[in-house]
């Protein structure tokens, strides 16, 4: 199978939350089935990555199965309620979760009523514990998610251009007490003395730019990064700084 960029953030993002849910030994990794009976997902093949990477988990990724088509709560149509998923999921193989730690994967949560069905259906068959995990939630107001990020992305650059300004200061203030310092009875070793010092002043204010500039293109990255995620072109990363604006959306 081969990997997107998005497909391996995903199984990024699964691995940093999957390994501090449980330490249990024997976790099944289980998904929420397609909308569509009989069709396999995107979010059962990073599954099988996840699986076979690691020998705590065990692959009940397909013990539940739709038997029945249910329209996409994304589509807004028919009836999303948790009732409509449990008449239409079944559990194939109650084996791979009885007395065991299940975590559910899902890709994106709209209404959450499938995911609390299936959640519902696997305690059912006996299940210790149910963490649920998904790759994002949709959110509705997608121009107002785009406005945060980028009201968040000038406040980090404002904060920025603060600590630029401040360091900047403190650098200058450190030059200026250091040469008063400097005895003037011998001119040569004075002019020596003040040019080491001016030296290491310019070498310092070119560093702190230069951290600055950096820090600046990656903060536009990870913008970039979240305005993509907000148009379902990509995954955002979980050490992205602006995944908080997606949480407080939720």
């Amino acid at each position: 199978m081969n990997l997107k960029n998005g497909d391996i953030n995903a199984i990024i993002y699964f691995k940093n939350i999957l390994s501090n849910l449980m330490e249990d030994e024997e976790i099944a990794i289980v998904t929420v089935p397609p909308h569509t009976a009989g069709e396999s997902s995107g979010i059962q093949k990073l599954a099988k990555y996840l699986v076979r990477d690691s020998k705590n988990y065990i692959d009940a990724i397909r013990c539940l199965e739709r038997f029945k088509t249910v329209p996409k709560s994304s589509q807004n149509l028919g009836s999303r309620n948790e009732h409509t998923h449990l008449d239409s999921i079944r559990m194939s193989n109650s084996s791979l979760v009885k007395d065991k730690n299940v975590i559910l994967l899902d890709d994106i949560i709209t209404t959450g009523s499938s995911t609390n069905a299936c959640r519902k259906i696997i305690y059912e068959m006996g299940a210790k514990e149910v963490k649920i995990v998904c790759l994002g939630k949709t959110i509705r107001q997608v121009e107002y998610a785009h406005r945060l990020v980028e009201e968040k992305f000038q406040e980090e650059l404002q904060i920025l251009d603060f600590e630029h300004h401040t360091k900047t200061e403190e650098i200058e203030m450190i030059f200026d007490c250091e040469t008063s310092n400097i005895e003037q009875d011998d001119e040569d070793r004075w002019l020596e003395e003040i040019y080491k010092l001016e030296s290491s002043r310019r070498c310092n204010l070119d560093n702190i730019s230069g951290w600055i500039s950096c820090a600046e293109i990656h903060l536009g990255e990870c913008a970039e990064e979240a305005h993509k995620a907000l148009d379902g072109e990509d995954y955002l990363t979980p050490i992205n700084p602006f995944l908080k604006v997606f949480a407080d959306l939720e």
